[in-house]
This record gives C-alpha cells, sequence and structure tokens, in this order.
C-alpha cells in the first residue's frame, strides 16, 4: 500500500512539473499568437488581458504589396531546402563511410568533425564575409546557403555516424554476401534502417537555417533577406510595429510546427535510436 502511494505520488509530481514547463514554454506562443489577431491599440493595456477585439488584418496586411512577407518566405525555403539537402547528400556517405571505416586514423578524424561542429558560428562570420565579398557572392543566395551548408555538415556527419553504428555489422556482411557492392549496400540496407535519424536530422538542419539570423542578416540585401531578418526590420528607433511583428512571426513559426507534427513519429523513433556506440 505504501508503495502505491509512493508511486502515485511520484507520477503525480511528474505530471504537475510536466505540465508546468509545457506552459511556461507555451505561454509565450500563445502571447505571439494573440498579439498577431488582436488589434494593435490592444496591446497596450495595462494591465494585460487575453480577450478583447480580434482581427486579421495584420495577418492581411503581411501579405499585402507593401510587406509581401510571401517573398521572405521564399527566401527562407530556399536556403532552408536547398542548405539541407546537400547538408545530407554530402553528410550521409561520409557518416556511413566513418560508422564501417577500419583505417586507424578514423577515429582521430571523427574526433576533428566535432572539435569543427564545437566552432562557434560567430567566429566564422569575418572570413566568410570576407570570402564571399572577393568573390562577388554577398546579397545573393549562393552565399547563405554555402555557409549554412558549412554550419550543418558536421553536425550531420556526426550524428549519422552514431545512427549508422546502431545498424548491426551481420546485416551489412550479409549483403555483401549476396552480392552487393559497398554504394549498394548504403543504399538499400543502411539508409533504410537510419531513415528515422535521418529524419530528426532534417528537421534539425531545417529548424536552424529557418531560424537562423546572423549570417543571414549579414550574407543579404533586402532582396535575398529571411523571414528572421525580414522581422526584425519591425523594429525601429522611433517605433515598433507590435502587430506586424507577431503576426509575421506567428506566419513564420507555423511551418515548423507542421513539420514536427507530421513527423513526430519519425521524430520520437529517431531520437530513440541515435545511441553511439564504439
Amino acid at each position: 500500500m505504501i508503495k502505491i502511494k509512493r508511486k502515485f505520488i511520484v507520477k503525480s509530481i511528474i505530471y504537475i512539473v510536466t505540465v508546468i514547463v509545457v506552459v511556461i514554454f507555451l505561454v509565450p506562443i500563445l502571447w505571439v499568437f494573440l498579439g498577431g489577431i488582436r488589434d494593435p491599440v490592444e496591446l497596450f493595456n495595462y494591465p494585460p488581458h487575453i480577450w478583447g477585439k480580434f482581427t486579421l488584418k495584420n495577418f492581411l496586411y503581411a501579405f499585402s504589396g507593401e510587406v509581401m512577407l510571401q517573398n521572405y518566405l521564399r527566401n527562407s525555403a530556399i536556403y532552408a531546402i536547398l542548405s539541407t539537402f546537400i547538408s545530407l547528400l554530402v553528410g550521409l556517405p561520409a557518416g556511413y563511410a566513418m560508422a564501417r571505416s577500419r583505417i586507424k586514423f578514423t577515429s582521430i578524424f571523427t574526433y576533428t568533425i566535432l572539435v569543427i561542429r564545437a566552432i562557434p558560428p560567430i567566429s566564422l562570420i569575418v572570413p566568410m564575409y570576407l570570402i564571399f565579398n572577393m568573390i562577388g557572392l554577398i546579397g545573393t543566395y549562393p552565399a547563405v546557403i554555402i555557409a549554412y551548408i558549412a554550419l550543418h555538415i558536421p553536425f550531420v556527419v556526426w550524428m549519422m555516424r552514431g545512427f549508422f553504428l546502431e545498424i548491426d555489422q551481420e546485416l551489412i556482411d550479409a549483403s555483401y554476401i549476396d552480392g552487393c557492392s559497398k554504394f549498394s549496400t548504403f543504399y538499400r540496407i543502411a539508409l533504410p534502417l537510419s531513415l528515422p535519424g535521418i529524419v530528426v536530422i532534417a528537421i534539425f538542419c531545417l529548424m536552424g537555417s529557418w531560424n537562423e539570423l546572423m549570417y543571414a542578416l549579414i550574407l543579404t540585401n533586402k532582396d535575398t533577406c529571411s523571414v528572421p531578418v525580414f522581422i526584425g526590420s519591425f523594429y525601429t528607433d522611433t517605433n515598433i510595429s507590435y502587430g506586424m511583428l507577431y503576426a509575421s512571426s506567428t506566419i513564420a513559426l507555423t511551418p515548423l510546427f507542421a513539420l514536427t507534427f507530421f513527423l513526430q513519429r519519425y521524430i520520437v523513433r529517431g531520437l530513440a535510436f541515435g545511441g553511439i556506440k564504439e
């Protein structure tokens, strides 16, 4: 009886703490959404209140000819999709090679990749800007895409190495016995078995590119900037357009929520699958 009560108390505490944490994270998101559908005048009411006059004019104005948020959503989509695709295209075979390689210095190279990943991105922005400025890429899509690829590839290689290490070596050896080449084994055996991990890594890369501000701010111009840079433009020296700020932020968050909602099955499997073993 005492054990049952103890288990009930422990579970209750866990549930309460979980609810508190979820509320802490959801309240700012809810506030942003409600700010987007509220009349801007009511945002300054004191004390603040949740309910009031709701309107969609902030969202409609965001897609109007004066603001054209859709152009910056397109830019962010280009940066996120292309950088993620190329990073996976390079990182998947590299991670597989590092997981299955028996070369003596493979482990040294592996941890070198980890060290590269640990370098603060802000320390690379100046040399990247100077290089891209010399070759005339500042203000273009390739500049941001290349920068994001450089940030993503070490992460993809390191994480995929862990996923590929989870695959039983007997499956790999059996494929060789059946006549598969190394590439065929990678394509037909390793990739399907590692699909949950690939999806998780792709989502992290997409989210990282979509939300990234620093590189997009330095390497783009008015026509090629991403959504985070555009949202930051609502802050001026004399005014802050809260209605547009909240509405644009809500629109920018929607694709990420939709992506994680529809792929949550793969995310859970991928997070449980990615233990690294030596």
